[in-house]
């Protein structure tokens, strides 16, 4: 759509949310004529709509333009080309949206990625087949499914330095029958955790490193009625009724966020991504233990999907000669050293 084809009043209401300062500079270069419309010309509003149009997928521009003329753009950069990922792979949070707090992260936590063997998806299926006895197609459509979200991640500008930071593979199990508490009834999300979740870790830790050890502080179990605070996460707990679910991790993204923060970032982001819960955490560190714990100098997870009964949040930890899974009850303050994580998914099959 080209921006001579639009009317005055059309142009006038994408100047007013444009801003007085936009195009200005190559208005000028061009020797527009400066017609003003209070504190707008002509030029710089045409001039303006041109550097934003071309950075925008052709496809696009058109949508774009009629959401700019009917206000239903509220924050033009935001919606269409602002990043919300920086170089190194962290979410830049809207402050006129996640108010809560952040701090710089701490270098002295920090999450290794060694892509060198990290992506055999042919070894991670028969890995999680062989831990969580559940089938799941073949390392070949794990494959094809993991690049096609790759690139859906790589072909989005706002998001695609997502893939500068750590990021895993993993595969979620199901909630089958099998591990129904009570027969004919869905097991509730702390059951799932005790029955599926936990043991495998403690599986998977003990026998990478067996000289340490697992524990829940407080040494409960997961609560049988763990409150689901991120509907997205609410929706992919759904959908692992109806069988296992494919996508990857990027357990770094939120590094310093506290878990308010976590919950509102969330929001800026497309869809099909969810906040990471215990589940994302716990498969992950399973698949992964030695890059998860990095000899105790990894990223302690922020499960901030979720929280217990008694409104506490969960965080594991790798600390010392145990992994433990901790609960707080701080979910607006943040000391820099813990991370909460986005989750892509593709749907339940």
């Amino acid at each position: 759509m080209e921006p001579r084809q639009l009317s005055l009043d059309q142009l006038l209401a994408i100047a007013e949310l444009l801003g007085p300062e936009a195009g200005l500079a190559m208005a000028e270069k061009q020797g527009i004529v400066h017609t003003r419309f209070g504190e707008f010309s002509v030029g710089q509003i045409t001039a303006a709509l041109i550097k934003l149009l071309s950075q925008i997928e052709p496809d696009h521009r058109e949508a774009f333009v009629q959401d700019l003329i009917h206000g239903v753009v509220e924050n033009v950069e935001l919606a269409y080309f602002r990043k919300l990922v920086d170089e190194n792979g962290r979410c830049i949070p809207d402050r006129s949206i996640v108010t809560a707090e952040i701090c710089k992260a701490r270098s002295s936590e920090f999450m290794i990625q060694n892509h060198e063997g990290l992506f055999n998806l042919y070894a991670l299926l028969n890995c999680w087949k062989s831990i969580y006895k559940v089938s799941m197609g073949d390392a070949w459509d794990l494959n094809a499914a993991f690049r096609s979200l790759e690139a859906r991640v790589e072909q989005e500008p706002a998001i695609k330095n997502l893939l500068q930071g750590p990021y895993f593979p993993i595969i979620l199990p199901p909630v089958t029958e099998e591990f129904q508490g009570n027969k004919g009834k869905n097991p509730g999300y702390g059951q799932y955790l005790n029955q599926i979740l936990f043991p495998v870790l403690y599986r998977s830790y003990i026998e990478e490193y067996p000289s340490y050890s697992v524990e829940h502080r407080s040494l409960r179990p997961f609560s049988s009625d763990i409150k689901v605070l991120e509907a997205r996460h609410a929706r992919l707990y759904q959908d692992l009724l109806k069988g296992p679910i494919f996508g990857i991790l990027f357990p770094a993204c939120m590094h310093g966020f506290c878990p308010l923060a976590q919950q509102q970032m969330v929001k800026l982001m497309p869809d099909d991504f969810s906040l990471m819960g215990p589940i994302e955490a716990m498969v992950a560190t399973s698949l992964y233990p030695s890059t998860f714990v990095a000899e105790r100098k990894c990223l302690p997870l922020d499960c901030s999907a979720v929280k217990d009964a008694k409104d506490e949040y969960f965080l594991l930890v790798p600390d010392d000669l145990e992994l433990k899974m901790i609960r707080h009850g701080w979910p607006e303050t943040t000391n820099g050293v813990t991370s909460g994580g986005l989750f892509l998914r593709l749907p339940a099959n």
